[in-house]
């Protein structure tokens, strides 16, 4: 669709045509003001925007960081939710408003994050602190010369392709064309001409962010986002976002502290987010797998997003930049936790994958919400990094979450739902562009929100969330510190079975710290973390399952009722359950209540709870428990020896 050069809300274009109502209009100053002025005006020049000689501080410093071409490229700061609201619905196929007055939004072919595309420049001042591997890939910022690599101490002449895993520095494609390409009469040390011509390593992180700077640069329009990640002074960071979609735009100005006005005049970003996502990366370049690139840059203190539109990863990106930032610069532990806080200041951070039950706990009339999705855990009490909440929307009702259906409103960005054309009503039950239907609104039109969303008191109850399917995990369990960190570095829950073809029991879901795709440092050193702050606080920490009960899923058991998990939560709260007689738990080792009010003293422990005979039981239990130690194996080598034996003994 071409863009318009300007819509005007009055139908008589030209000021000297004077319509019927020319009269009144003429004697209501400000109506002729509202009239008269263009909307969504871009004064388009023949060679781009009208040129003028004196630009704005932001333009000047785009043009001088990003080469921005502000001669061409409309820049728009900072705009309200009405002009988003206006640009997406004009200029972004897909977009309308839905009757609760949300706008929808389409992502593309991308309704979901891409973990494999994710990529971190290597770089000095990074790259001994990354837990390099499957979640941090590493890109390449610099060319390597035939020099550099030669007389390089990191790099042994006879690497193969099979020992590369020992010389990581070494681009596999060098390995390779040197193996093909070198004499093999030679003196071993791979000497130029013909080595010298291919042992090079691809400047990727430069190609790609010029990519994306080209990019924004061919648009009429760009939209410029500024805010803050965490809500504590001290720590927080100062984000930028420039980006070509007014969906994205509205995307971030709700996932972000929004800085009153007079503090976005002088604006300085401490990161940098370039979201070309509507332009694909180019995959015959080194280390690219797929058109889709999402890459960080801690050196620069940039992230470059190509062929992905989904706005997620832009509020993920953040989040990966606090799990670096924080834990190295401040020793402030970032986590991927609900938090909430009791009328008595008492706080309580809920760790859990999705589905789990961590937004539908955490959202509790009697405490308030701090946030719903990303906390950092400092010597001044816990914040929230986040303005807004992103919330699932697939099978919501004002029934099941009154609070996030409430939200969606004027305001708030609907990704990916299916509406009626007609009515403009969403049906939140239908799945058709993708399971993963999301809203992402202020965090303030959540009624028992506590804003600002940060609390002074230090976490008395950390809570890990699981649902396990097999029905062998206790309802809830006591943990130590070591049980703490084993539990918590392992992050299981588990899918259901029958969810795709030949699966025919639970399967096993692992993801360290509960955020294993965000991580920037190894999981051991959050765990420590953790640990030192729950011992420090005399916290208590606590496993809570809302699985299965009474025997697993494929074998007739039935999920814990909602009304016990909170009965059980009501209890940890009061203090009530920290009281109370414990019992070990057999294989798994933990300490599991032989009582607590308002829950059948047979629900707390799944041996007396099992319905589906003894045999089966352990059949299950040690099932689990063997899951649990091969997941561990790669986390031992950095684990204590209490740590590693805190885990099933299988």
């Amino acid at each position: 669709m071409k863009d318009p050069i300007a819509r005007t809300a009055s139908p008589y274009t030209d000021p000297s045509v004077q319509g019927p109502r020319f009269k009144i209009q003429e004697s209501r100053t400000d109506l002729r003001k509202m009239i008269s002025s263009n909307v969504n005006k871009t004064a388009l020049h023949p060679g781009g925007v009208q040129p003028h000689h004196n630009h704005t501080e932001l333009e000047e410093e785009l043009h001088e960081t990003a080469h921005i071409d502000y001669d061409r490229v409309a820049i728009i700061p900072n705009p309200s939710v009405a002009a988003l609201y206006e640009d997406a619905l004009v200029y972004e196929t897909g977009s309308a408003i839905t009757s609760s007055g949300a706008l929808t939004a389409y992502s593309g072919k991308k309704t979901g994050r891409s973990p494999l595309d994710k990529r971190i420049v290597q770089e000095p001042s990074s790259e001994n602190d990354i837990w390099w591997g499957p979640v941090n890939k590493p890109m390449s910022t610099e060319g390597l010369d035939w020099a550099e690599l030669r007389d390089s101490s990191r790099f042994d002449p006879s690497t193969t392709v099979e020992n590369r895993v020992e010389n990581p520095f070494v681009p596999l494609q060098v390995v390779r064309v040197l193996q093909v390409l070198c004499n093999p009469r030679c003196c071993g040390r791979y000497s130029p001409p013909a080595c010298a011509r291919t042992a090079r390593r691809v400047p990727v992180w430069k190609i790609n962010r010029e990519r994306a700077v080209d990019y924004l640069n061919t648009r009429n329009r760009i939209y410029v986002i500024d805010g803050y990640a965490g809500w504590d002074e001290k720590y927080r960071i100062r984000v930028r976002v420039i980006c070509a979609r007014a969906y994205h735009a509205l995307f971030m100005r709700n996932m972000l502290i929004r800085p009153p006005r007079e503090e976005l005049e002088h604006f300085h970003p401490d990161y940098t987010i370039y979201n070309a996502g509507s332009f694909p990366a180019n995959r015959y370049t080194e280390g690219m797998t797929s058109p889709t690139s999402v890459a960080i840059n801690f050196a620069e203190k940039e992230m470059v997003i190509l062929g992905t539109e989904y706005a997620g990863e832009m509020k993920k990106g953040v989040f990966t930049v606090l799990f670096y930032e924080m834990p190295i610069k401040h020793n402030v532990l970032t986590l991927h936790s609900s938090a909430n806080e009791g009328k008595n200041g008492d706080v309580t951070l809920f760790f859990g994958l999705s589905g789990t039950g961590k937004t539908t706990l955490s959202a509790d009339p009697n405490r308030a919400l701090i946030g719903d999705d990303e906390h950092c855990w400092s010597d001044r009490g816990v914040f929230n990094i986040e303005g807004g909440c992103y919330a699932k929307c697939i099978g919501l009702s004002a029934e099941k979450e009154p609070d996030i259906f409430g939200a969606i409103r004027y305001g708030s960005v609907l990704e990916n739902v299916v509406f009626d054309p007609d009515t403009r009503e969403v049906d939140y039950d239908d799945s058709t562009l993708t399971e993963n239907t999301r809203c992402a609104y202020p965090i303030e039109y959540i009624n028992n929100a506590k804003i600002p969303c940060l609390s002074e008191s230090m976490p008395s109850n950390i809570i890990l969330l699981t649902c396990d399917a097999r029905g062998v995990l206790p309802p809830i369990s006591k943990l130590d510190r070591a049980q703490t960190m084993f539990h918590f570095i392992s992050g299981y829950t588990s899918k259901m079975a029958g969810t795709e073809d030949g699966v025919t029991e639970p399967q096993a879901t692992f993801s360290s710290c509960f955020a294993q795709p965000f991580l920037a440092l190894h999981p051991m050193r959050y765990a420590k973390m953790l640990a030192d702050k729950i011992d420090q606080h005399k916290a208590n920490a606590w496993l809570l399952n809302t699985g299965w009960v009474g025997a697993g899923h494929s074998q007739g058991g039935k999920r814990c009722p909602l009304k016990y998990t909170r009965a059980i939560l009501d209890a940890i709260h009061s203090g009530d359950l920290a009281k109370v007689e414990y019992e070990n738990y057999g294989v798994f080792n933990l300490q599991v209540p032989k009582s607590c009010p308002n829950v059948p003293a047979d629900l707390l422990n799944p041996e007396k709870a099992w319905t589906a005979g003894a045999d089966s039981f352990q059949k299950e239990v040690v099932k689990l428990g063997k899951l649990f130690r091969e997941n561990f194996t790669k986390y031992e080598s950095e684990a204590t020896e209490d740590v590693v034996k805190a885990g099933p003994a299988v």
